[in-house]
């Protein structure tokens, strides 16, 4: 089995598409790439059109969308995306950090709760955004059972040990986390470059092996092992042989 760089959280939402490709022929690197709203969506329709192997796709609507839109109009939004075309249903979930009127946070939940219905229904794992919303999140997932990524999942030590006691799988962001790597939890972790935001102030696609790179080292890991068990979670989670 040959070692992959897997970035599972990424955002894809430029037009060129043939650098794209090059860089997924050449660079040993599979991808979960994530919509966000209806727009990106149609964009991750578009892209998955060109058949880039080893790139896979997750649809749903991010929680800050409710900030320019009703929670009425992001249903209907539901209906016009087709989960079946994607692995995962991401990046959905909570974020009080952007949002503060109590009226959108409560929508922001319905909205993710419709989500994680749909989730269950579909029997598709989900790709959860947390942020300033680790306790909530954690309490709205209590209510379903779904293979679940906590994507860049910033908790407490409480939390994150909550979150891995019920499965869960925690996505690590370069050195931007507490969470330490141990044998008991490897089989529960997964890395990700959230792109295109910058590390080192660099926005690029080939940042997820310096992500590896980083967390093997902050962890004293042998990067073989760690590409090695990463694998294993993807294969597990997502059934897909890469």
């Amino acid at each position: 089995m040959s070692k992959k760089y897997i970035d599972v959280h990424t955002h894809y939402a430029f037009k060129d598409y043939e650098d794209l490709k090059k860089i997924y022929e050449t660079e040993n690197i599979v991808g979960l790439c994530s919509s966000t709203d209806l727009h990106s969506y149609k964009d991750l329709e578009k892209l998955k059109e060109k058949n880039i192997n080893n790139l896979f796709f997750s649809h749903g609507l991010y929680p800050d969308v409710l900030n320019n839109k009703t929670l009425e109009e992001c249903y209907k939004e539901l209906d016009q995306i087709d989960f079946s075309k994607g692995i995962a249903i991401g990046e959905i979930g909570l974020d009080n950090k952007i949002t503060k009127d109590k009226q959108k946070r409560e929508e922001q939940k319905k909205l993710f709760e419709k989500q994680l219905e749909i989730a269950e229904s579909k029997k598709l794992p989900v790709v959860v955004h947390s942020r300033y919303a680790s306790k909530h999140v954690l309490e709205t997932l209590t209510n379903f059972k779904i293979p679940t990524i906590l994507h860049w999942f910033s908790g407490t030590d409480k939390e994150i040990d909550e979150a891995f006691s019920r499965g869960y799988f925690l996505s690590l962001n370069y050195d931007r986390t507490k969470v330490n790597i141990t044998e008991e939890n490897i089989n529960q972790i997964f890395i990700e470059t959230d792109y295109p935001i910058p590390y080192n102030n660099k926005t690029n696609i080939l940042n997820i092996k310096e992500a590896y790179k980083i967390v093997a080292y902050k962890n004293s890991l042998n990067i073989n092992y760690l590409q090695e068990k990463i694998q294993e979670n993807f294969y597990r989670l997502f059934k897909i042989k890469i």
